[in-house]
């Protein structure tokens, strides 16, 4: 009978980490994950501050539209008293009244007219300036104010005679109304919108 041949068995060690091991990774992880999210706020910000950069845009788009399309339809006739254009500047900020053929108050008192008188006011307030705009009839005088456009560094109207521009105009001495207006919004970024208006009803 032929002996029994005994075979070794490789030894198998523990294949497992050590917390070394362990501790390394997990510090390695952490790094990555606080870059990652680094990156990941810095993306989110920037996001914010397009998305708010494009709300202030479109808002003094619009604010400049709308002053524009009213301008387009000032009236002014000496014959008629209720008929104004008047642009200064009071308080180191620009003031402009007028009349115009647009949407404005009505009372069922007043006669029926599509004559509105509209400001724009500039006032100095703690985040920068505030523009207002107020409509009312001009038979009856109440006024309805609300706020067209805030915190903005600077607002200019200038208004133009046919050779030059100048920063005021009364109808009343002028007798008639300025070829154009010139509208200039700063907002606080230092960013500028400019709209140049023809004054169309003669």
């Amino acid at each position: 009978m032929r002996p029994k041949v005994l075979r070794s068995i490789p030894f198998i060690g523990n294949s497992g980490f050590t917390l070394i091991e362990v501790l390394v990774a997990l510090a390695v992880g952490s790094v990555a994950l606080l870059s990652l999210y680094g990156v990941l706020m810095s993306v989110l910000g920037a996001g914010e501050r397009t998305g708010g950069s494009l709300d202030r845009d479109l808002e003094a788009g619009m604010f400049l539209e709308r002053l524009s399309a009213e301008v387009n339809s000032a009236y002014f006739t000496p014959e008629e008293p209720r008929t104004i254009f008047s642009g200064k500047i009071r308080g180191g900020a620009p003031l402009l009244e007028f009349t115009s053929y647009s949407a404005g108050p009505r009372s069922s008192s007043a006669p029926s007219t599509d004559l509105a008188g509209i400001s724009y006011r500039a006032e100095h307030g703690q985040g920068g300036l505030v523009i207002y705009r107020e409509t009312w009839n001009p038979f009856i005088g109440e006024r309805f104010g609300s706020g067209a456009l805030s915190g903005i560094r600077d607002f200019e109207l200038s208004y133009n005679n046919g050779a030059a521009w100048s920063n005021a105009w009364e109808a009343s001495l002028e007798e008639k109304l300025p070829l154009a207006v010139r509208a200039r919004v700063v907002l606080r970024d230092g960013r500028e919108f400019t709209a140049l208006s023809r004054t169309m009803i003669r």
